[in-house]
């Protein structure tokens, strides 16, 4: 019985990290030791450079932040780069130290949703965010990118809000009842996606072994997708 309840303290606890807005907007982070992390606010080059390059986490988070107020069609790139660290070098190079900067990518990928109505810039990230989200390392990075996906695909051309739809429909389909954080953000995607073909597949989320507040999500977005 203690071991039931420390799991379900511990998923509630998981649960929370994802109870956020889908905007790009995150708590300010404090660097270690109280010290203000100065961050150049016009400067975008700087910025780019701190982003990807900074040696704490903490900087790089707040970089990441400033470019996705800034909104620069040039700072696209940039996070799709850190997006995509560790698929290029967790797997490429067996670099699993890059594991440990999950928390930039899950910044990254949240910036990415500043661009929401830019057609352009969804063309350019949707298929890297696809990539991230099927092979990253942590849970928690799938999630936000397939999020992400869903609020930027929702305006995107009809074709690839399609190819979205199918992408974000495959992993749910393939995402196990014990895997809930990320069918919690999949069912969530799917409802702000939109896409009707998605109908079907949230309503046997349902009927499946997941925990409550997941059907509860996919029930939301069924509802959101029947109204509109």
């Amino acid at each position: 019985m203690k071991k039931v309840g420390l799991f379900f303290i511990m998923l509630f606890i998981s649960f929370n990290l994802f109870a956020q807005n889908d905007n790009v907007e995150e708590p300010n982070i404090e660097p270690k030791g109280g010290k203000e992390i100065e961050i150049p606010l016009g400067d975008i080059k700087k910025l780019h450079d701190l982003a990807k390059n900074a040696p704490d986490i903490d900087t790089r988070i707040k970089a990441i932040q400033q470019l996705a107020n800034l909104k620069k069609p040039e700072s696209v790139q940039v996070l799709v780069d850190i997006l995509e660290e560790p698929y290029k070098n967790v797997y490429a190079y067996g670099d699993k130290q890059m594991q440990e900067n999950w928390k930039v990518r899950v910044s990254a990928a949240r910036a990415i949703r500043a661009y929401t109505g830019d057609k352009e810039v969804t063309k350019k990230v949707y298929m890297p965010l696809t990539r991230v989200m099927v092979y990253d390392p942590e849970e928690r990075v799938k999630g936000e990118c397939a999020l992400t996906l869903g609020i930027i695909g929702r305006d995107a051309d009809p074709e690839v809000k399609e190819r979205i739809a199918d992408e974000l429909i495959t992993k749910l389909n393939h995402t196990p009842v014990n895997k809930n954080l990320l069918a919690l953000m999949l069912v969530k995607a799917l409802g702000r996606l939109g896409h009707p073909k998605a109908l079907v597949h949230l309503i046997a989320v349902t009927q499946k072994g997941y925990l409550r507040v997941v059907k509860e999500e996919a029930k939301k977005s069924i509802e959101m997708l029947q109204n509109s």
